[in-house]
């Protein structure tokens, strides 16, 4: 298993070019939150991420594809709603 700090830097490289926090709790878990290259707003929050759940590279893998998929189906249906005057 990687450290927590190799593990949150390669987190936030596979998003580029999108930015992400990453917060790893003393519990073993980890909240991840992408956010808006403009704004810095948070677009999406993954939370209760289990640290012991990513002991090989296909699993870390895997959870950057989910988040990604999660990202851009919220960015979508955020561009699609109707902007408000």
């Amino acid at each position: 298993m990687l450290s927590h700090p190799g593990l949150r830097h390669l987190i936030e490289i596979a998003i580029l070019p999108r930015a992400c926090s990453c917060d790893i709790r003393p519990d073993g878990s980890m909240t991840i939150q992408i956010l808006a290259s403009t704004t810095r707003d948070v677009e999406l929050t993954v939370a209760g991420i289990n640290l012991s759940t990513l002991s090989s590279s296909s699993a870390i893998v895997k959870l950057i594809a989910e988040i990604e998929e999660e990202a851009n189906a919220s960015y979508a249906a955020c561009n699609k709603m109707p902007r408000q005057a």
